[in-house]
């Protein structure tokens, strides 16, 4: 879920020493134009982050988008990483850092959840956290175009 995913955000800057920014936290919603109207919200503040986290990969390449409609650079100006490391990943440039997740466990996970149900076994409320995996590509400039 979003919010899972940001509050495992929080947990990795807070383990890096860093604080979270609240004038840099911008929800994007559900509608189609969200990640376009979040960013005009971010670059409209009185400083510009030097890089951004988006909860999935659609919002993350919306970010790029509108970070090039405003006449800044990614990854030289502001850093883009995304989460999910779908097809869209590869085909945007520059090609995005991702975070990947298990898609095929997450399948199995749910699975095995649903045939317990079907069993009439008890659902349990607890989420399931599964590991996950940073893909670096261009988009965060930690590597060479040469790479």
């Amino acid at each position: 879920s979003f919010r899972a995913r940001f509050e495992g955000y929080q947990l990795a800057l807070k383990e890096l020493g860093l604080r979270v920014r609240k004038e840099f936290v911008v929800e994007g919603g559900r509608r189609s134009d969200s990640d376009r109207v979040a960013m005009e919200k971010l670059l409209g503040g009185k400083r510009i982050p030097t890089a951004i986290f988006a909860a999935n990969d659609f919002m993350a390449v919306g970010a790029i988008k509108a970070l090039s409609k405003a006449g800044l650079r990614v990854p030289e100006d502001v850093a883009v990483v995304g989460f999910d490391d779908g097809a869209l990943a590869t085909v945007v440039d520059p090609p995005l850092t991702t975070v990947r997740v298990p898609r095929a466990e997450m399948g199995r996970a749910s699975a095995r959840k649903l045939l317990g149900l079907l069993r009439g076994e008890e659902m349990t409320s607890g989420v399931e956290v599964l590991p996950t995996t940073l893909t670096v590509r261009a988009s965060c400039g930690c590597v060479s175009s040469s790479a």
